[in-house]
């Protein structure tokens, strides 16, 4: 019977330490929580305000495929300059196709 209690006992105190553990890292946690949350308010609303206009401002330039037409990001078209003029390629399938069909019998 003592082993018994004796083990409840050992239980009861882990359970009450893991408890103060728990709730000293809960209050810990909290109060980080509220430091970031002070540091995001601290931040100037002008700067606030151009980083949103920033964001928005962000625009993606459309050109069109001079073979099948697609509209495509500019960034990632492949490009080709002819007869002083760029044109703009969804993949390099069209590139070469316009390549065959307009400049080679140009030549």
């Amino acid at each position: 019977m003592e082993v018994m209690q004796g083990l409840f006992w050992i239980i009861a105190i882990w359970w009450l330490f893991s408890s103060i553990v728990r709730t000293i890292r809960f209050m810990q946690y909290q109060k980080a929580l509220e430091r970031s949350k002070e540091a995001n308010n601290n931040i100037n609303p002008i700067d606030k305000e151009l980083d949103i206009k920033a964001e928005k401002s962000v625009e993606v330039e459309m050109v069109e495929d001079a073979v099948c037409g697609k509209l495509i990001n500019k960034s990632k078209s492949y490009q080709l300059y002819h007869d002083d003029k760029l044109f703009y390629f969804c993949s390099w399938d069209c590139r070469q196709k316009y390549i065959n069909e307009h400049i080679k019998q140009s030549e």
